[in-house]
């Protein structure tokens, strides 16, 4: 069922069983089918040692989503950690093709990761896009030693999350 849009009602307006379901249910229905996507990440970790910006998982990380609205919700969650001292992780939420700005998902002062350490994060990001077909891919990059992103849904768990919503 395609999104109606919503006629103005005033005071005293029967609400029609043909409103009711264009106006209410046909756009609940529409809002639920086909614009989100999730991942879980539950079968082991990733890592790596890239000083460049690489995709984290080119395949279960990297969704496409067909829009009519203009506004995309991208949520990250997960634990990273870095086996070097004074690392610098980045993380990207990259739109069809083009990196986004870094995300920095450690709370430090000094932005920069303890070896060793697990550092829990969530990522929010929303962008306005035209409607249509987009690709949005989780990448990330180190200045040094191994990043670690756990997902092995025992100890840790990660998740990638893109919606629309408007």
């Amino acid at each position: 069922m395609p999104y109606t849009t919503p006629v103005n009602q005033s005071p005293g307006d029967n609400l029609s069983s043909l409103k009711y379901n264009n106006e209410v249910v046909g756009n609940a229905l529409w809002f639920l089918t086909g614009r989100a996507q999730i991942y879980n990440r539950t079968a082991g970790n990733y890592t790596t040692t890239s000083t460049s910006s690489v995709a984290v998982d080119a395949t279960n990380l990297a969704f496409t989503l067909t829009s009519a609205g203009t506004r995309v919700e991208v949520i990250v969650s997960g634990v990273l950690e870095n086996s070097a001292n004074n690392a610098i992780p980045n993380l990207y939420i990259n739109l069809d093709g083009t990196d986004g700005p870094p995300l920095w998902p450690v709370p430090t002062a000094t932005n920069t990761m303890a070896a060793g350490v697990n550092y829990p994060f969530v990522i929010h990001r929303v962008f306005t896009v035209t409607p249509g077909s987009h690709t949005y891919t989780l990448k990330w990059k180190t200045n040094s030693g191994t990043l670690t992103l756990y997902g092995d849904g025992t100890s840790y768990g990660m998740s990638m999350s893109v919606k629309e919503i408007g």
